[in-house]
């Protein structure tokens, strides 16, 4: 009987049999083999996707075609760096879990704007952030604006971020930028790295280090190759004290110029510094047919915020200024504001925020939008 049951549905012919079991066994395998293939792409996948983020893609494609990848030279590169301020004092004062939880938003934000610029991110190394254009893949000049156009657009992004664990404290970024020579290879078997070196990228580091918070420090190298491209704004700093470099002239990238977003309110003739309250006073001249105001050389926008509050804002626009008309001087956060004070200047106020920039008089702003 059970016989029987285990020759059920096969053929008298023994030969017929064996070619029954081989097709069954053929159609299973081929289902294993299917099965098995989908798996090893998606690890493939993986495998790729982790050499992406390692590695410089044109530098991954070549690995994996097996071809060697030689170390290099580039002639100009522009390398970013960044760091939070107060970062040791931040950590002594959290949990290990806020700490990661804070950097992990932050460099997921960084990572999302940076995909938007011909930029690669090097490395993230506990709250610093360094970003390279120009290598592997050469960019001609747009190296320095790919960079500065991201710095910009970092700096406003981290600015209206507020860390979780500390309501109503923002982080502070400090950003340095440099521009010169460098070379570049892949370091190491068991995790290799694309790695930079050269001086261009301890000055580089150098410019982070001697910053501001919430400013964004160039060489002049940099500068320079930004006044050839064009489109943005600068302010000399002056003679800065670089460690390992001795004295250097920088400057503080202030914004990219785009006349179509930006609102201008009026034009402002102004020289490169006006930390001399005394002499500025003296420039400031008020021209009844064109109304604007000439202070020297250079024009620079009058950037003007929106109405309520009697608000105006610093052409550095990372300070916002309340006018007051019964005090000589006013406070915004840590930066003082003074007033000048002859009597016909009495209501224009001069924002000294290193940039030392010009905003317009709070009766003018009030008489355009009332």
């Amino acid at each position: 009987m059970r016989l029987k049951e285990m020759q059920a549905g096969l053929k008298p012919n023994i030969f017929d049999n064996m070619l029954a079991i081989m097709e069954k066994y053929a159609y299973n395998l081929e289902g294993l083999v299917n099965e098995r293939t989908h798996l090893l792409c998606e690890e493939k996948k993986k495998t790729d996707l982790l050499l992406h983020q390692m590695l410089p893609r044109s530098v991954a494609e070549s690995l994996k075609r097996g071809e060697p990848v030689e170390a290099e030279c580039f002639d100009c590169v522009t390398i970013f760096f960044s760091d939070l301020v107060g970062f040791t004092e931040l950590c002594a004062n959290s949990t290990p879990f806020e700490v990661i939880e804070m950097l992990n938003d932050l460099y997921t934000c960084c990572d999302s704007i940076i995909s938007n610029y011909d930029v690669y991110k090097v490395e993230t190394i506990g709250d610093a952030y360094m970003v390279v254009s120009g290598l592997p893949i050469r960019n001609g000049d747009r190296h320095a604006g790919e960079i500065a156009s991201l710095a910009l657009h970092l700096l406003e992004r981290v600015s209206s971020m507020q860390i979780k664990h500390r309501p109503g404290e923002a982080l502070q970024f400090r950003i340095g930028i440099h521009s010169g020579p460098c070379a570049a290879g892949v370091v190491g078997l068991k995790m290799p790295r694309y790695c930079l070196f050269g001086d261009t990228v301890n000055t580089s580091s150098r410019m982070e280090s001697t910053g501001e918070p919430m400013k964004i420090h160039i060489s002049e190298t940099t500068f320079k190759l930004l006044e050839k491209v064009g489109g943005y704004r600068c302010v000399e700093r002056g003679i800065t004290n670089i460690k390992g470099k001795g004295d250097m002239r920088t400057y503080w990238l202030v914004e990219k110029l785009f006349k179509h977003d930006i609102k201008i309110f009026n034009n402002i003739h102004a020289p490169d510094l006006l930390s001399d309250m005394d002499s500025a006073e003296k420039q400031f001249t008020k021209k009844s047919s064109t109304n604007s105001l000439d202070t020297g050389t250079r024009r620079l926008p009058i950037i003007i915020g929106p109405p309520q509050h009697n608000r105006i804002v610093c052409n550095c626009k990372t300070r916002c200024i309340y006018g007051r008309n019964s005090d000589d001087n006013v406070t915004f956060g840590s930066r003082d504001v003074y007033k000048i004070s002859s009597a016909q200047m009495s209501n224009k106020y001069l924002c000294v925020c290193s940039l030392n920039s010009l905003v317009i008089s709070l009766l003018e702003y009030r008489a355009q939008n009332h």
